[in-house]
């Protein structure tokens, strides 16, 4: 399946659930239907702010710890390894 049937099916799937009327069914009120009422006591976030680069995975480098005044060519790697 190329990037290009992926779009056309995702698009046409997504016009046909429009079309069908689902969202105001969900959002609707009043139509003697019974409405979703949230009943959540918590949220969970997940943060994923990044982490080791691919290059980095199997070719570790010597941790430098960033310091004011330090020169770019310096840096072999920003993150410690574990």
């Amino acid at each position: 399946m190329t990037r290009r049937d992926f779009l056309k099916t995702a698009s046409a799937a997504t016009l046909s659930a429009l079309s069908a009327g689902f969202p105001r069914q969900v959002f609707a009120e009043g139509d003697g239907e019974e409405k979703i009422t949230p009943a959540a006591d918590t949220v969970i976030i997940l943060w994923m702010a990044g982490g080791m680069a691919h290059t980095e995975t199997f070719d570790p480098k010597r941790y430098t710890a960033f310091e004011p005044g330090l020169k770019p060519d310096q840096v072999l790697s920003n993150l410690p390894a574990n």
